[in-house]
């Protein structure tokens, strides 16, 4: 039972940012992001994801976004909870080598209140987790999170909140 729980989740966190991606739609046409606020006025995207073709594309410019966007919430809300959990260090290697790459980080970045969250807990993991693979892969995780601020920074040349 446990083994099959296993599986399912490995499964899932390897196979569902490309399953959002397939079903976000193609990106839009416009280079300059812009989403509606509550009050109706219109802001820049402060999500800051380059879209050039050596870059990663940014989520929240897919033609299917808004529907997109609370299953990413679900899945980093998840997946937070999952690392926040105490399961076996091979588990949590395997769910921080698949979120520390670019492509899944592009999913995140638009939730700023996860991304913080998890970027909490992976300072914490970096800290004090019981081994050394485990340390490396969070490590990973922060250091591709700062890439991604340090692109934000390049692309707009002003730091992202």
């Amino acid at each position: 039972e446990d083994e099959s729980l296993s599986e399912v989740i490995e499964w899932s966190i390897a196979n569902f940012l490309g399953l959002l991606k397939s079903h976000a739609g193609e990106p839009c046409a416009s280079s300059g992001a812009t989403e509606k606020s509550k009050r109706g006025k219109r802001r820049h995207d402060e999500v800051g994801i380059l879209r050039s073709a050596d870059r990663v594309d940014d989520p929240s410019t897919f033609t299917h976004w808004p529907q997109v966007r609370r299953l990413a919430a679900i899945f980093w809300e998840e997946t937070y909870l999952l690392l926040c959990s105490p399961v076996a260090d091979g588990m949590l290697e395997l769910v921080l080598r698949h979120i520390s790459t670019p492509e899944a980080l592009s999913w995140l970045w638009p939730l700023r209140v996860t991304r913080s969250k998890l970027l909490q807990h992976a300072t914490m993991v970096w800290a004090a987790a019981p081994t050394q693979n485990v340390r490396l892969l969070s490590f990973l995780f922060l250091r591709n999170c700062a890439a991604m601020v340090m692109q934000a920074v390049d692309a707009n040349d002003a730091m992202p909140q």
